[in-house]
C-alpha cells in the first residue's frame, strides 16, 4: 500500500541563486516512494529568494 503523505521539501540552489533542477530531482528520487505528494516552496522559505520578474520554469 501506498503511504499517504505530503511532505515539504527543500529547494536547492546553485552557486549563482538558481533552482538546481538536477539536484532537486535527486532529492524527490529519494523519497518519491515513500510519500504521496511534495510541498514545494511552501514551508522552508525559499519562495522569498525568487526575483518574481524572471519566468518560472
Amino acid at each position: 500500500m501506498k503511504s499517504r503523505y505530503i511532505t515539504p521539501v527543500v529547494t536547492i540552489f546553485d552557486e549563482q541563486g538558481r533552482i538546481d533542477p538536477e539536484q532537486n530531482t535527486q532529492v524527490y528520487d529519494f523519497i518519491k516512494n515513500h510519500v504521496s505528494g511534495f510541498v514545494v516552496m511552501g514551508s522552508t522559505g525559499e519562495f522569498f529568494t525568487l526575483n518574481m520578474e524572471k519566468p518560472a520554469k
